[in-house]
């Protein structure tokens, strides 16, 4: 049996801490969020990519191989693990928060994240985020 949670919709100043795990592709908050609406994000804790440690701004190609295949991440112009956001799992959507970022949104729709690596990758990364969402307007 799938538990179902229900869906959130945060009122102006209201406050939400999620635990954004780095194994999981997809990291649903149920968190509907819409077109107009202004987000701080505030990230904590480390998570880690194989043997490479780091927090949520991720880290930068350290070797021929990574830099090789940065266009492969998922959102190919940040960092390598970088936290990342999306509405309802649109490639289009995607956006970068870091460990810090103040975001209006730009459609409607279930906010998610996850740490930027290759889709196929998720097997070998471990931790988690712990990740402040405050609605502002």
């Amino acid at each position: 049996m799938k538990i179902v949670k229900p869906e959130i919709h945060m009122s102006i100043g209201e406050s939400i801490v999620q635990t954004i795990k780095a194994k999981n592709r997809w990291n649903d908050t149920n968190i509907i969020i819409t077109e107009g609406e202004t987000y701080r994000f505030q990230s904590s804790g480390l998570w880690k990519d194989m043997y490479k440690t780091c927090d949520a701004n991720g880290y930068t190609s350290t070797n021929i191989l990574l830099h090789s295949t940065e266009w492969l991440r998922r959102f190919s112009t940040a960092n390598w693990f970088a936290l990342i956001g999306a509405i309802d799992h649109n490639k289009q959507s995607f956006f970068a928060i870091g460990n810090e970022a103040t975001i209006t949104i730009k459609k409607v729709g279930l906010f998610s994240c996850f740490a930027n690596d290759v889709s196929f990758m998720y097997w070998n990364n471990s931790g988690e985020i712990q990740l402040a969402i405050k609605r502002l307007d």
